[in-house]
């Protein structure tokens, strides 16, 4: 009893103790603000905002909520996480965020589990350093900067519940008791599948760890492999079903716009991906909001070299160390649900995102833990040099890391930070100007908005942005050519119909204003304040009866909506 004590207490200490420091790192994100798409995966989310509706995020495509366009992916825990976040703090983004710290914490312990259960095992006490290991290792996962998109950006609970989720999987599967393995390890699992796909990747990463351990060779262990890996396939096909059930099929009906590039560029992209994402894991810097990463088109880019030689130096650590299971683990954990992140066809401008590293990171850490591990008999000068670069490392890290997220306060800080460090995205141009005009600095936001549109001519968002500012500002000619120059690059798309029919109707114009509008929600019907602005138009052409109509509507999609039910109850104290 008393060795055992010895071992579980240090443990659970070094995991508190590590959760503990992730979440101080990252406290500055508790004053940060919605950003980015969290207007509309908080604010505007039905499935979130409504008491008892996040139970439909299970049976629909993960942005069906928006009623304007259809995605591939399926993600209903982030819709959990946040209707209870809601429910917890209403609209203060701090309870948000003390939420995503929470987990983030939870996160970093379980890495320190992970680490221990894979790493020091066998060698207890700690007393005798056995956990030094799994404490600098997971010291590099809780203060690592690349995690701060994933930690302070309330919409990245995608990543970080899925990573987390994945983590507390593999250390209940790797415990040694039977309600951990088959039990919590497949349930843990299929909530991480149902956060995000890539949690998919844990299973042939513990199936590598089996077999670089030796357990497939062994009868014993090679049954209890064998059951582990069946309860996770369990839980998958689990998975596979509701996914299907909810898509209509693996990957839907519609998926999300792809980039059609040759297979050759394709291959090269996904080499060079690799490169640079293990480059950031190691050197985290620059870090933004969007990466201004562009399709490899000539075989000599030297990111596509620097891909090669990331890949080829991976394989052959996993080769040489083919038989230390902690090295074959992490080195599975870092590459393997990057896979998916390397397939360009569907990442559209976003081919590098930092919150992609969230579970990669695991890897790293758990290849530093095997690292410190190998040299924790070190003695003299060349001890003094691993703890001082270590130390160094994690305060230099920690400061990135508090930083980084001053940069997560509001849109207005983030896409100026992105524009400064990725001037050739017109994406940051974009998005810095809609936080310029929601700022009300016009002019600002219209030379934010040009410059988006100079660097990219076909990028119908920043035209769309402009036709809105436009409008606003009154000069509504230019408004309507800005948005119907936006329709025509997109068809598909309601917003740039809508803001032309409120110029229209602006300009007197109603019957056109009505087609514009009308076309609108043929085309997303379950926009409201479309519904709205129709019922507006229509009403000044004294259609009380169709007005009446599209307000119920608005009304019925967004019932906290108040301006709504005045509307309403206006047009009916007129009709009587």
């Amino acid at each position: 009893m008393s060795r055992h004590r010895s071992v579980v207490w240090p443990t659970l200490v070094g995991a508190v103790v590590v959760a503990l420091a992730a979440a101080i790192v990252h406290l500055g994100a508790l004053s940060g603000g919605f950003v980015y798409d969290d207007v509309e995966n908080v604010l505007r989310n039905p499935w979130v905002r409504e008491p008892g509706r996040w139970f439909e995020a299970f049976s629909h495509h993960m942005a069906a909520f928006t009623g304007r366009f259809n995605t591939s992916y399926y993600r209903p825990v982030m819709h959990v996480v946040l209707a209870c976040a809601r429910g917890l703090s209403g609209l203060k983004p701090a309870g948000y965020h003390a939420l995503l710290l929470l987990m983030h914490g939870l996160a970093a312990g379980a890495v320190f589990l992970l680490a221990a259960r894979t790493i020091a095992a066998g060698r207890m006490p700690a007393g005798r350093g056995g956990l030094s290991g799994p404490f600098a290792g997971a010291l590099v996962f809780a203060f690592h900067p690349v995690h701060v998109e994933a930690v302070a950006w309330i919409s990245g609970v995608v990543d970080l519940s899925a990573g987390m989720l994945a983590v507390l999987a593999l250390v209940a599967a790797l415990s040694p008791g039977r309600l951990g393995s088959l039990v919590a390890a497949p349930t843990l699992f299929l909530a991480a599948l149902l956060a995000k796909e890539p949690a998919v990747m844990i299973v042939p990463a513990l199936a590598a760890y089996f077999a670089a351990r030796g357990d497939w060779r062994d009868t014993r262990r090679r049954a209890r492999g064998a059951a582990v890996i069946a309860a996770l396939g369990l839980a998958l096909a689990t998975y596979l079903l509701l996914r299907v059930n909810a898509l209509g099929g693996l990957m839907g009906t519609e998926g999300a716009e792809r980039v059609r590039v040759p297979a050759a560029q394709a291959v090269a992209t996904a080499i060079a991906l690799l490169g640079e994402y293990v480059r950031l894991l190691a050197v985290p810097w620059p870090l933004s909001a969007v990466h201004d990463f562009r399709v490899v088109t000539s075989p000599t880019d030297p990111r596509l070299w620097l891909g090669v030689v990331v890949g080829a130096g991976l394989a052959t650590a996993a080769w040489r160390w083919r038989k230390d299971a902690p090295v074959v683990l992490g080195v599975a954990l870092a590459i393997l649900p990057l896979l998916p992140a390397l397939y360009v066809p569907v990442l559209g401008e976003g081919l590098v995102a930092e919150r992609y590293l969230y579970l990669p990171t695991v890897g790293l850490s758990l290849l530093v833990a095997r690292g410190w591990d190998a040299a924790r008999e070190w003695s003299g000068w060349r001890k003094a040099f691993l703890v001082g670069g270590l130390a160094l490392v994690l305060i230099m890290a920690g400061w990135a890391t508090v930083w980084r997220t001053a940069a997560w306060r509001d849109d207005l800080t983030l896409w100026q930070d992105a524009a400064t460090k990725v001037p050739g995205s017109a994406a940051a141009h974009e998005y810095l100007g809609a936080a310029r005009y929601q700022r009300g600095d016009v002019a600002a936001a219209r030379a934010s908005y040009v410059r988006a549109l100079e660097i990219d001519p076909g990028r119908w968002t920043a035209r769309t942005g402009l036709a809105a500012l436009l409008a606003a500002e009154g000069r509504h000619e230019e408004a309507i050519e800005a948005a119907q120059a936006a329709h025509r690059s997109r068809p598909g798309q309601p917003e740039p119909l809508a803001i032309a029919g409120y110029s229209l109707a602006t300009q007197g114009r109603l019957a056109e204003a009505v087609e514009s509008y009308a076309r609108a929600i043929a085309i997303a019907p379950a926009v409201a304040s479309t519904h709205n602005q129709l019922a507006i138009a229509l009403a000044a052409q004294g259609d009380g009866e169709g007005a009446e109509r599209e307000f119920r509507e608005a009304v019925r999609l967004e019932p906290s909506n108040a301006s709504y039910a005045r509307n309403l109850a206006l047009l009916r104290s007129q009709r009587k």
